[in-house]
């Protein structure tokens, strides 16, 4: 670093809690300084670098171009920063505070909740709010600092890291899974789909065979919920398709039938996004850390 950039260092690091916190009323609050001296610093900032670096309004603020560039290199720097300290003090976990996370609703199930049990009952200085939603919301607006999502995110800036990958199912429930033998089968029955699944068919790919097969069912029940095609499958309502990790307990206790399991879909990974809020990004990788550690776990050996 340039000895005459040394200065940009403070102002930096008042601008990514500008960010991470939404407004400059608020991060000066959390930094202990006035609202006017943090608009300062950031206004001087934009000043020395010569771009503007947010847009300002009354109700918001949002990153330009030219910020969104220049926060990934501030988070970049205050996260080695927050790692080399935390290395100094021997903090193993860092968790405390409020962590926020965001998941797609087929995320409700028992092994998540047996998780969450585990990681909370570990870390009781943190406190963990986790909104499961199909929306993809704005992280800022909705303060989120963790977000979880099914496919690669290669249109999104945040920093990604894949935590295991998934294939589809094709489940039904005790009622019906003997009747459902040959893929044509299908089409004697209704096909169950939540709102996110857009198509009305669905390849797969004969692991016997290599053929393709395509699922084309009875006119389709679509639903806004994973739990509630969960239960209307249970029911004997159809079959859906559901990603693996949303239904082996289900299976293994018998209340869901894997059928046709010679048919393939392509795997898909599932993905952490780390929010470019700051203060509580520490946090985030601990809960990532321990999910993953938790995924690698023998499920039998899981309390």
């Amino acid at each position: 670093m340039k000895h005459n950039e040394i200065d940009l260092l403070r102002p930096a690091a008042v601008f990514a809690a500008v960010v991470e916190h939404g407004s400059f009323r608020s991060a000066a609050a959390q930094l202990d300084l006035s609202p006017p001296f943090v608009s300062q610093l950031v206004t001087e900032l934009e000043d020395r670098l010569g771009v503007q670096l947010l847009y300002r309004s009354t109700r918001k603020l949002e990153l330009t171009d030219a910020g969104r560039r220049f926060l990934d290199g501030v988070s970049a720097m205050l996260d080695a920063f927050d790692q080399g300290a935390q290395a100094v003090r021997h903090q193993k976990s860092g968790a405390s505070g409020r962590l926020r996370i965001s998941a797609p609703t087929i995320m409700a199930t028992e092994a998540l909740a047996r998780f969450l049990v585990q990681f909370q009952t570990a870390r009781p200085a943190l406190e963990l709010s986790v909104d499961l939603s199909d929306d993809h919301r704005d992280a800022i607006d909705d303060r989120v600092d963790l977000v979880i999502r099914i496919g690669n995110p290669e249109d999104d800036s945040r920093p990604a890291r894949r935590l295991f990958q998934t294939e589809g199912w094709i489940c039904a429930g005790p009622q019906i899974a003997p009747d459902l033998r040959k893929p044509e089968d299908l089409k004697r029955f209704r096909w169950v789909r939540t709102e996110r699944m857009k198509a009305e068919r669905m390849g797969f790919t004969d692991s016997r065979t290599g053929t393709r097969v395509t699922l084309e069912g009875a006119p389709a029940m679509s639903v806004n919920s994973d739990q509630l095609t969960r239960h209307l499958i249970a029911l004997g309502a159809g079959y859906a398709v559901f990603p693996d990790f949303a239904v082996r307990d289900a299976v293994s206790k018998g209340s869901l039938i894997r059928v046709l399991p010679e048919l393939e879909m392509p795997s898909i990974g599932v993905y952490a996004l780390f929010s470019a809020r700051r203060s509580r990004l520490s946090n985030a990788r601990v809960f990532v850390d321990a999910l993953e550690a938790f995924l690698k776990t023998p499920v039998r050996h899981r309390t």
